[in-house]
């Protein structure tokens, strides 16, 4: 399988986490592993993968996803923020998670993504996925 992690570099602890999950998949077996920090893949093409860790609070998960809104890749939240309504995973959980995954032991949900555009008169001040 190919991977992408995404990571929030506000979050001072993120890329450690993605580095560490990332070599636990490597002592599974996994070799085709990306780190990207959020910043990155919001200026670059976005990158093939089978499956996309986003490790941050909600709005690394949103961000994130919506670059794979015409895709079939799912995106795996991992909570690193202090809510996390949209995670999939604690950090603690995510070692013990890995195996299932790479066995296809998993549901996808399938989210629904809200667009809306600001204007103040005729001028557009925002957008959002």
């Amino acid at each position: 399988m190919k991977f992408l992690f995404v990571y929030h570099s506000a979050i001072l602890r993120a890329r450690g986490i993605a580095e560490d999950v990332a070599e636990q998949l490597r002592r599974l077996g996994q070799q085709d592993i990306a780190i990207w920090e959020l910043d990155r893949l919001e200026r670059e093409e976005t990158p093939e993968a089978d499956m996309v860790f986003a490790f941050g609070g909600d709005g690394t998960i949103i961000h994130t996803s919506a670059h794979f809104l015409d895709s079939p890749t799912p995106v795996l939240g991992v909570n690193l923020g202090t809510v996390g309504f949209l995670s999939n995973l604690e950090v603690d959980e995510v070692e013990g998670a890995l195996p299932a995954l790479l066995e296809g032991d998993y549901e996808l949900d399938e989210r629904t993504f809200l667009e809306a555009e600001v204007y103040e008169g005729e001028r557009h001040v925002l957008s959002s996925c």
